[in-house]
């Protein structure tokens, strides 16, 4: 009688070790998800970000009346989307590692 409380009891404990697992799954999957979300919008977001910036450029050069200094503004907020998206690029892949090192 003693082994089979043993044997119930260790597979009790199993099988919540098991939900248990199942449930850190589920979240880190949310999360993945969540990341991915966000990570969408923010691109979608810089990418409106440079069509604007690109209509103005073509606004700009249409009008055949703009200084050096517009020109030079422009072209530093092209410089910022550009450094916008490369840190967001490296924050997801970061992101992977971060999970891939979890994972391990």
């Amino acid at each position: 009688d003693l082994l089979d409380v043993i044997a119930t009891e260790r597979e009790r404990k199993r099988k919540k070790m098991e939900r248990s697992e199942n449930q850190e799954e589920d979240n880190q999957e949310e999360d993945n998800q969540e990341t991915l979300v966000q990570f969408a919008a923010e691109m979608q977001l810089l990418k409106r970000m440079q069509k604007s910036l690109g209509d103005r450029i073509k606004a700009l050069v249409n009008s055949k009346s703009f200084s050096k200094n517009d020109l030079i503004q422009l072209s530093e907020r092209q410089n910022e989307l550009q450094l916008q998206y490369e840190s967001m690029v490296r924050r997801l892949q970061g992101s992977d590692e971060q999970k891939t090192r979890e994972e391990l």
